[in-house]
């Protein structure tokens, strides 16, 4: 499927409403932007987990530390059984 869109005044690209829907794009979803040869390629950034499957498991972490960690660098050895 190819679309046509501009870029707005600010350099936005406004994607198509059923773009948008078809990958569950909402504001603040990361995007990420490669270019290759003359063209510029955006992917979606999936997250390992779901939200679900975060709350659904305790995750391991040190007492000691901070409990404020980055949920989207978890990996599967970081929860507890």
């Amino acid at each position: 499927m190819e679309d046509v869109v501009k870029i707005d005044p600010h350099g936005r690209v406004l994607l198509p409403k059923a773009i948008r829907a078809k990958f569950n794009l909402i504001p603040g979803t990361p995007v990420k932007e490669i270019e290759q040869d003359d063209e510029i390629i955006l992917k979606v950034s999936k997250p390992k987990f779901t939200l679900g499957e975060i709350l659904k498991h305790p995750i391991k972490f040190d007492p000691s530390q901070s409990l404020a960690f980055d949920i989207t660098n978890l990996n599967e050895e970081d929860f507890q059984e």
